[in-house]
């Protein structure tokens, strides 16, 4: 019963500061629901100064508003950890950042859409590298970025230039 009153206070509270209205629970039945989702295996940061930020995530942790989430579809499961290796490349980094949003102090901003509309190297240039290629710079990346950097600049190189 105490529980109860608890909850309903708590949905009163969100109610009465208009949480309901807003934009991403004004789309969600019931308002109150947790978004659920699959975890992603890439997310992009938001917010940038300088690089955009790129994380292959391997675990099962979804990311809260300050990402967003690439899920790749049915072709392009086989090549994540190549599409990966090309978007925290420097020509990666700079196809994708033509796509952005410039605010004051450096600030950059990407919506969702703006990774989408990036232009990525075809299947069949992504082909012209291994998986082992890219496990190895994924591997490398994890104790040393710039290294990781500097082989996928080489790597895509060599796929778009073949």
């Amino acid at each position: 019963e105490e529980y109860n009153k608890k909850i309903i206070d708590y949905l009163d509270y969100g109610i009465g500061k208009g949480f309901h209205q807003r934009f991403l629970t004004n789309h969600r039945n019931p308002w109150y629901k947790l978004e659920s989702r699959l975890p992603a295996p890439i997310l992009a940061g938001v917010f940038n100064r300088g690089r955009l930020k790129i994380i292959r995530n391997f675990t099962d942790a979804i990311n809260f508003t300050c990402f967003h989430s690439f899920y790749p579809n049915l072709l392009g499961e086989n090549y994540i950890n190549r599409i990966f290796i090309y978007l925290i490349s420097d020509i990666g980094q700079d196809i994708i950042m033509t796509n952005k949003r410039k605010y004051g102090g450096g600030l950059d901003k990407f919506e969702p859409s703006d990774l989408n509309d990036g232009y990525c190297p075809s299947m069949n240039q992504f082909d012209r590298s291994s998986e082992s290629d890219a496990l190895e710079i994924i591997e490398i990346a994890n104790v040393d970025q710039q290294k990781a950097i500097d082989l996928s600049n080489r790597l895509i190189t060599r796929i778009i230039n073949a």
